[in-house]
């Protein structure tokens, strides 16, 4: 069985730390049990990072801001990839991700559903604080929003992802909130398809459970 993921998308990169192999083994057995084929992609890890960088976060203080930076860097390099390997459309996961048990199905309906124009389509994600989605299908939603650990990308939006992201600035949820989501077509689909499964976060360094994402997942 081939995931009709895998029709779309030209690779799947699933985000893993080297030292989070119980993620990738939980993470693999979870697409599988989809027929979803996917290439594991090194994190880069924040614990590991020297050297100057310019990111600043109130929510993030001292060392807790490298996680952000490594997860910043890691979005940066899969795009990197996909450029230069000239993919039309790529989806990148994180390795803490639950699917829909229909996942196929659902997503099946998604792509049928989703205007034709979309740049970056959100498998799931949360907009607290931000204006509510508006709805422009069945169960389809115009939007901005945060999370980066199911989304569809498409070629023409790689280069504004790495021009935007460059400096490193601001957390890689907040770049594309504020520099890359208003330039682009940006949808999901509600009911989400994936949430993220309650864990230790290394980003965060602190157990989390998010939700306000499994709320819209039903």
């Amino acid at each position: 069985m081939i995931s009709p993921l895998n029709k779309v998308a030209k690779e799947v990169y699933v985000i893993n730390l080297d030292r989070r192999a119980d993620r990738w083994a939980t993470m693999s057995n979870e697409l599988n049990l989809h027929g979803i084929s996917s290439t594991r992609w090194s994190a880069v890890d924040g614990k590991t990072i020297q050297g100057p960088h310019h990111m600043k976060h109130p929510d993030m203080p001292g060392e807790k801001i490298k996680g952000a930076v490594g997860a910043l860097r890691s979005h940066r390099s899969i795009v990197e990839d996909a450029q230069r390997k000239g993919h039309d459309t790529i989806c990148v996961m994180e390795d803490d991700l639950i699917l829909q048990p229909n996942f196929n199905d659902r997503f099946t309906t998604l792509i049928k559903s989703a205007p034709s124009n979309w740049d970056l389509l959100y498998l799931g994600c949360h907009w607290h604080g931000l204006p509510q989605p508006v709805a422009v299908g069945r169960n389809i939603f115009k939007l901005k929003c945060f999370g980066m650990f199911g989304v569809l990308i498409k070629k023409r939006a790689y280069s504004l992802i790495l021009s935007s992201t460059a400096d490193e600035s601001m957390p890689v949820d907040d770049c594309f909130v504020k520099r890359i989501q208003p330039r682009l077509n940006v949808y999901t689909t509600i009911p989400f398809l994936v949430k993220v499964r309650p864990d230790y976060s290394d980003i965060a360094g602190q157990f989390a459970e998010y939700s306000i994402i499994s709320k819209n997942f039903y």
